[in-house]
């Protein structure tokens, strides 16, 4: 199965106008209001800025070492893994440090739906995350 760049477009403009509307919906049902500020404090910027960074070291670090030396593992694994480690650090610091502390929820939620879609996206696709 093969997308054209057409039908991908359209995938992420569905995918990014569902999950807007879905963080309207579910801010308006759990009853958590929409904060002005991207990070709660310094502590929060900083912890999201490091892992940022150092996901992507070690994506850059990996993909090198899985394109000189013949390792049977497959960078699959860190296109999962990265997304839901900084979205586990961000959800982290929202419950910790963030002035509504049930903003952590909405970030959970697209968490779970992530790694839904992404498994999905790589089974159809065959790209190997094992």
């Amino acid at each position: 199965m093969s997308l054209d760049l057409w039908e991908l477009i359209m995938l992420i403009a569905v995918l990014f106008v569902g999950g807007y509307f879905l963080e309207k919906g579910l801010r308006k049902w759990l009853n958590i209001g929409k904060s002005n500020k991207r990070f709660a404090n310094k502590k929060h910027e900083w912890a999201v800025l490091i892992t940022g960074a150092a996901a992507l070291v070690v994506f850059l670090f990996m993909n090198g070492i899985f394109r000189t030396n013949n390792v049977n593992i497959n960078p699959g694994n860190l296109i999962l893994l990265i997304p839901v480690v900084m979205m586990s650090v961000e959800a982290f610091m929202q419950w910790k440090y963030h002035e509504n502390p049930r903003e952590y929820l909405i970030t959970l939620i697209f968490l779970g739906i992530f790694i839904v879609f992404a498994v999905t996206f790589m089974a159809i696709f065959g790209i190997r995350y094992n």
